[in-house]
Parts: structure tokens; sequence; C-alpha cells
């Protein structure tokens, strides 16, 4: 076999080598990447009793808060005419919005902190799309 030839296809293996331990790696961080968002989104949500429920219920508040203003017109459609209906659910559906995700932020920045007494939840109600 001619010296060049051999070289070139060493050198080709080992690229084969290299581009399958980084497809490889990226599986390794794509997997561990889908197991911490999954681990956040199905954390309960209501009560948090340490540290990283907290963190998860403050990211999930925070992810979640833009629905608000759709909650808050479809709330008020079922209170108001239609002509009040939309004006008065974007304004409520804002401040919703705004609310949680203030308290989301919150809750992110201050999880490593026991405030409120032993990481109670600020939002008395935390549940999404309610009746």
């Amino acid at each position: 076999m001619p010296f060049g030839l051999y070289n070139f296809i060493e050198i080709m293996e080992i690229l084969d080598i290299l581009m399958v331990r980084r497809y490889f790696m990226r599986g390794i961080l794509f997997s561990i990447i889908l197991v911490l968002l999954l681990t956040f989104a199905l954390t309960n949500t209501g009560y948090a009793y340490n540290a990283y429920d907290k963190l998860a219920r403050g990211t999930l508040n925070f992810l979640v808060s833009p629905l608000e203003l759709f909650q808050g017109i479809s709330d008020s459609y079922k209170e108001y005419d239609p002509a009040v209906a939309l004006p008065v659910g974007i304004l409520k559906g804002s401040w919703n919005t705004m609310v949680r995700a203030g308290v989301g932020l919150y809750e992110i920045i201050t999880f490593p902190f026991p405030i409120p007494v032993e990481y109670a939840p600020i939002i008395k109600e935390p549940r999404f799309f309610k009746d």
C-alpha cells in the first residue's frame, strides 16, 4: 500500500472516531437537558418544601406568565358582553401576566433562602387554567 494512501485511511478513521464522539457527547448533553426540563415540568408546582421545588415553581411561573393574558380574556368573556370583555380581559390578563412573571422571577432569585416561611408559595392559587 502506498504511504500516502495509508495515511489518508488512518486520518479518515481518526475523523470517524471524533465524529462518533461528538455525536455521542451531543446525545449525552441533550439527555441531561431533557431530564432537567422534565424534572422541572413534573415537579409539584403547588407547594414548595425545599429550595429546588421553589426554583421549579418560580421557573414555571415565569415561563407560563404570558398565558395569563389569554386566561384574562377568557375569564372576562364569561362575565361581560363581548364589547366590554376584550378590553377588560386584556387589562386583567396583562396585570396577571406581570404579577405571575414578577413572582416567578422573585422565586428564581430567592430560591436558596427560606422566605417566605418554609418556601411557601406567594401566589395562593398556583394552578393555571382553573375552571
